[in-house]
């Protein structure tokens, strides 16, 4: 019976957390140029509006802040480098996540949301205390 308890608060635990959206490139990237990024889906990108921040996409180290729509409904303007990441050349078919930067919520059990973390947390490291995994 306390091993299915363990088992249920789990199962609370984990349901609560989210899974960032993550796609691919449609198009390979230089290190020098692309403001336009290009994805295979579109799902979970948001655009900038007066009410929402807009998407970052980061592939292989660097985090891209959408500024607009491209030229097709995949496409988006961005600018390169953003949360403290440099800019460099990735591969078409490379990973992208999808997702917002984190902001601070000054509750101790789940201190950050959003899917990126730019100040990197202090203190131990458990799953069911993290927004998404």
């Amino acid at each position: 019976m306390k091993q299915f308890a363990i088992l249920i608060a789990f199962a609370a635990a984990v349901s609560a957390q989210q899974t960032t959206t993550s796609t691919t490139l449609s198009v390979a990237l230089t290190a020098t140029s692309n403001a336009q990024w290009c994805i295979a889906s579109a799902t979970g990108v948001v655009l900038p509006s007066a009410s929402q921040n807009a998407s970052y996409l980061y592939v292989d180290r660097e985090a891209a802040q959408i500024t607009s729509q491209g030229s097709t409904s995949t496409c988006y303007n961005v600018k390169r480098a953003q949360l403290g990441t440099g800019q460099a050349a990735h591969a078409a078919t490379s990973r992208v996540w999808v997702g917002q930067a984190s902001t601070g919520t000054g509750d101790s059990s789940r201190p950050f949301t959003g899917a990126f973390i730019v100040s990197v947390p202090s203190g131990s490291c458990v799953a069911a205390q993290q927004q998404t995994l």
